[in-house]
């Protein structure tokens, strides 16, 4: 998943879980604030009836009193008038009555007047009253001063929000109290309103701040993208890059960063092209990714000696103009040195019309005198190539002596503090030298000695055996073999 992407999804998920705990507060706050107010309205209803009760009559009224006795009409049309006020669209009274405590045991209060008309909705007279929750558990409940039960109460006639508030004589003394019920299931449409409306503002809130994501997704994406794409287009090779991004933030700051990455990896590339130009392109890999060059010293160590020269280039350069002889050693160098630089050689020294490679050197290379005879036989097949473009115009083929051979040579840097070069010094080397001017008199191109022919891997050349050949400085005779 890509980093914009979670970064969407993130937000989205903040913006989701910080409206719904604001929901969900609101939702519990609104619901305290809403039992409250109609709590509250039910409540003063109570007391309002309360006070139009005649305490002189309410301390007359008893339990045992008949319904069709005046005093009770008389308290029983008080509650109705109550009642009916209050059926309004805010607060709605179901029921409304009187409550008196049991003589016996004044903590049971009983129904005494119910305004409800006869019917099923209508309590007995002197019935108990038990406070009980919707999950039947009992409340308890200090008849004595004016209460908002603090949960809805549940009973056969329904679940209710119920207020009461204590009915008092003149001296202030508790005589009874009067209960308001308000439908339960009106509350909780109250609630329900309260919830959608909370719900319709958590939707709005959440699409505006969606768009307001997209806005800043569109807005964060756009230089990200172009960030991403360049080093993608870096990470394939190309590194013809350059990022404009104008925000003047960290974003610009990372671009401004893969600009000057971008400046180094070209600066690098050109300089890992000039190495390569003298020397492997392992060596120069390894060079260009530890900053270091490798360490040399003047040491006598094995190598494998290839030396190259044209033959009877001095009549054919005489034929032709000096700028043609330039270009075509130019081209010549380059195909050949492109092949001792594929098989891990180095160049040492440009001889004239030739060269000087060493291949094991700086770096190790068990496999030096096979890179060698390789590297041989890739100049063999470029020269085909040179001559057809160049026989014509220099009138004559073109013909090559190589000469390999392996052996101890001293090998470090020689030279002044002005300049100094690496190369390779010793018997190795001379009798490499001789070894090429032989390729005329054995009539070939490739010559190869014994000592390299012995380290060479058999299966992979066909090596032909020419014989010895008699070499200046050298008591004994030395074998060639060509391929």
């Amino acid at each position: 998943m890509k980093y914009r992407t979670k970064l969407f999804l993130g937000l989205s998920l903040i913006v989701i879980i910080s409206n719904g705990i604001f929901l969900f507060l609101s939702y519990q706050y609104g619901k305290e604030t809403v039992y409250k107010e109609v709590g509250s309205s039910a409540l003063s209803i109570a007391a309002t009836t309360a006070v139009l009760i005649n305490a002189e009559d309410a301390q007359k009224f008893n339990l045992s009193i008949s319904e069709d006795t005046p005093l009770y009409r008389e308290f029983e049309k008080k509650l109705r008038q109550v009642r009916d006020a209050n059926r309004r669209s805010d607060v709605y009274v179901n029921f409304i009555y009187s409550l008196f405590p049991d003589s016996q045991n004044p903590q049971i209060l009983r129904f005494a007047v119910d305004a409800e008309e006869r019917g099923i909705d209508k309590t007995e007279l002197g019935t108990a009253m038990k406070f009980r929750s919707a999950s039947g558990k009992a409340i308890n409940v200090n008849y004595k001063v004016p209460t908002i039960l603090p949960e809805f109460v549940e009973d056969v006639w329904g679940k209710w929000l119920t207020a009461i508030y204590p009915i008092k004589n003149m001296d202030g003394k508790y005589i009874g109290n009067i209960r308001v019920d308000v439908n339960a299931h009106a509350v909780e449409e109250r609630f329900h309103s309260l919830l959608f409306s909370g719900i319709v503002v958590f939707t709005l809130t959440f699409l505006f701040a969606i768009f307001l994501g997209w806005l800043l997704f569109r807005w964060f994406n756009k230089p990200l993208h172009k960030i991403t794409t360049t080093l993608k287009n870096i990470s394939q090779g190309n590194i013809e890059q350059h990022i404009e991004i104008h925000t003047k933030d960290e974003f610009a700051e990372v671009g401004q960063v893969i600009n000057n990455m971008v400046e180094g990896l070209k600066q690098r590339n050109m300089l890992q092209t000039s190495l390569t130009r003298f020397v492997s392109h392992a060596l120069a890999e390894k060079i260009m990714k530890t900053g270091e060059l490798p360490q040399i010293f003047s040491e006598r160590r094995k190598v494998t000696i290839l030396i190259c020269d044209i033959r009877n280039f001095t009549s054919i350069s005489e034929r032709i103009k000096p700028e043609e002889v330039v270009n075509f050693l130019n081209h010549f160098f380059e195909k050949m040195i492109e092949a001792i630089i594929s098989q891990q050689g180095i160049l040492d020294k440009y001889l004239g019309d030739g060269f000087l490679a060493i291949f094991g050197s700086p770096v190790d290379d068990p496999y030096q005198e096979d890179h060698a005879v390789h590297a041989a036989l890739k100049m063999r097949e470029a020269l085909k190539s040179i001559n057809v473009d160049w026989a014509k115009r220099l009138g004559a083929e073109i013909q090559i002596g190589v000469g390999i051979n392996t052996g101890s040579a001293i090998v470090g840097n020689i030279g002044t503090d002005i300049h100094m070069e690496y190369t390779a010094i010793g018997d190795t080397v001379n009798l490499a030298a001789r070894i090429e001017n032989s390729t005329k008199e054995l009539n070939t191109d490739i010559l190869i000695s014994e000592y390299t022919y012995i380290a060479a891997d058999h299966s992979a050349f066909q090596f032909i055996e020419l014989g010895e050949i008699s070499v200046k400085g050298r008591v004994h005779k030395v074998k060639v073999y060509t391929i």
